[in-house]
């Protein structure tokens, strides 16, 4: 697995780097939860996601995974939204090679994994009007299944669910989902539709977290909420 330099980005970035930070404490608070979510079964593989888009979703998993290499965890994050894709833009890699070029093997994996700070990241790569081919495919199967092997964590960011299926096809493959939501942008019934949705698919929602909340200070944080409810 080669290394990668950043490239630019016009995108404006809330990657957290000062782990002291109220910010970053509140996504190692998003941590400690998950890492407790299932004590009997720990948690690898988990999906992020959202009701709709512009609620935090890729931002939330890349600073997760961000953290989590920071915390001298062995961590991988998979873009799987192939139709918006943004975790390139936000960690600053390039998206030539991808996922979608790695299950069509038009590229290797060595090919398509970025490294970033001791973080691999694997982005979406080309543009596919099949994106459900690609998360159903055994090439994918077996890369996550590799991938437990060889990481602590496997961080997927996947479509809003009440947009498109996709996360839903990944059940099988992962051991939870965090939804984020936003104050402000998210509706009730939306967040509720769309818990309602993972729950349909028997998949384990590990929480949810809300963006966009303030302390009384206006800090801008990230708060995590058990979803057990």
């Amino acid at each position: 697995m080669t290394k990668h330099e950043s490239t630019s980005s016009n995108k404006k970035s809330y990657l957290l780097e000062d782990l002291s930070s109220i910010y970053s404490e509140a996504y190692q608070t998003i941590q400690v939860n998950i890492d407790l979510s299932s004590i009997d079964k720990p948690v690898k593989v988990f999906a992020v996601t959202s009701p709709n888009p512009g609620e935090g979703k890729t931002t939330t998993s890349c600073n997760l995974a961000n953290l989590y290499a920071k915390q001298g965890k062995k961590v991988i994050i998979i873009d799987l939204d192939l139709r918006r894709s943004d975790v390139h833009r936000v960690l600053g890699v390039e998206n030539r090679n991808g996922i979608v070029d790695y299950c069509s093997k038009k590229a290797t994996l060595e090919e398509v994994v970025k490294t970033r700070d001791n973080l691999d990241i694997i982005t979406a790569g080309k543009s596919t009007i099949f994106p459900n081919v690609v998360l159903q495919s055994k090439a994918l199967e077996n890369l996550i299944s590799q991938f437990r092997e060889q990481y602590d964590y496997i961080i997927l960011d996947t479509p809003p669910v009440l947009l498109v299926s996709d996360v839903l096809l990944l059940g099988q493959i992962v051991d939870g989902v965090i939804n984020v939501a936003s104050i402000g942008i998210t509706k009730k019934g939306e967040l509720i539709k769309s818990v309602k949705l993972l729950r349909n698919t028997n998949i384990n929602i590990l929480g949810i977290v809300v963006t966009h909340d303030k302390l009384k200070k206006s800090y801008y944080y990230y708060k995590y909420r058990y979803g057990s409810k």
